[in-house]
């Protein structure tokens, strides 16, 4: 027991000395106060867009963005102002750096590819030992082959087929290669939750289900996805929407909003629309999303009038 203790205490000294928990065996992380919690979502301040949109920080955790690459980018936040980070886990081909995941082959719900999750989890504690906090953005957009199942293209395409477009379920399964008919079903969405909570929740303050929820999913699969996660975790969920839609935000699984503006808005737009929304919902809304540059005194008006307006907490500037 002697030389746990002395062990123990060099580990805290060096903890004191460097302010960095992530040399602490996880294992041991919890009894040290500093170390186990994780930020509020409330009030965060976030910074995921920078040189108009050309730069999205969501993707900063992808295995094709170099390590020093990837520390330039949390410090560039962190020396802006930001506190929090929106960070995608997994991504096709929104933004750069992509298709990244922790899966083998990007088969989402298989078998884990340790490698990658190692190299994510330590950017995640270099994220943490900074002082940020980080939200989980588990679906981009313009991923179809990582978000969507295999009754939404029979789906889809029998829309199409109703319209004259002469496209069939049949071909259109034909096209997809079999090998992503895995990734292509409910239950590996649920198995992606399900690892993604076990393997990052240590980290997160919060989750949304996705971003832009409603460009491929439809209410009742929010509801699903947002009730297993209820169920999987103590951290908040929230969803996020096209430009000016909350509707799945009402849903009795999702704790927060997160709200897109469009871009280009007045702060006193800013102000008055967030207080609508929040009145609308009765539930935290975050403005998450309003400008290109996060960085930029337009951003920074815009987030400042939206927390006038009642936002519980910014993600596109403020200052």
């Amino acid at each position: 027991m002697k030389s746990v203790s002395r062990i123990m205490s060099v580990l805290l000294m060096g903890v004191i000395l460097s302010g960095c928990c992530s040399i602490i065996p996880s294992d041991f992380q919890e009894y040290i106060p500093w170390c186990g919690g994780v930020p509020s979502v409330e009030n965060h301040r976030a910074m995921f867009l920078y040189n108009n949109a050309s730069l999205r920080m969501m993707n900063i955790l992808s295995p094709m963005l170099s390590r020093d690459g990837f520390k330039g980018f949390v410090n560039q936040m962190k020396a802006d102002g930001a506190d929090m980070c929106y960070l995608f886990i997994i991504n096709e081909r929104d933004g750069g750096w992509t298709p990244y995941s922790f899966y083998q082959g990007n088969q989402i719900g298989g078998a884990i590819n340790e490698g990658v999750l190692d190299e994510m989890k330590w950017r995640c504690e270099y994220v943490r030992d900074r002082g940020m906090g980080i939200i989980i953005v588990l679906r981009p957009d313009d991923s179809p082959n990582f978000v969507r199942t295999l009754d939404q293209y029979v789906f889809m395409n029998s829309a199409e087929r109703m319209m004259g477009l002469g496209v069939s379920p049949v071909s259109v399964m034909a096209d997809i290669p079999a090998m992503r008919f895995s990734t292509l079903s409910v239950q590996s969405q649920e198995q992606y939750q399900r690892d993604a909570v076990k393997h990052f929740d240590r980290y997160a303050s919060g989750y949304w289900v996705g971003l832009e929820l409603d460009e491929y999913y439809n209410v009742q699969q929010v509801a699903h996805y947002a009730e297993q996660l209820q169920k999987l975790t103590d951290k908040p969920i929230g969803t996020h929407q096209v430009q000016n839609q909350y509707s799945f935000a009402s849903l009795g699984s999702v704790d927060h909003c997160y709200f897109q503006y469009g871009w280009g808005k007045s702060p006193g737009y800013m102000q008055s629309r967030t207080a609508q929304v929040k009145a609308a919902l009765g539930k935290p809304v975050i403005a998450a999303e309003y400008n290109k540059s996060s960085n930029t005194p337009q951003a920074r008006a815009q987030g400042d009038a939206a927390m006038a307006g009642g936002a519980y907490a910014t993600g596109n500037g403020r200052n």
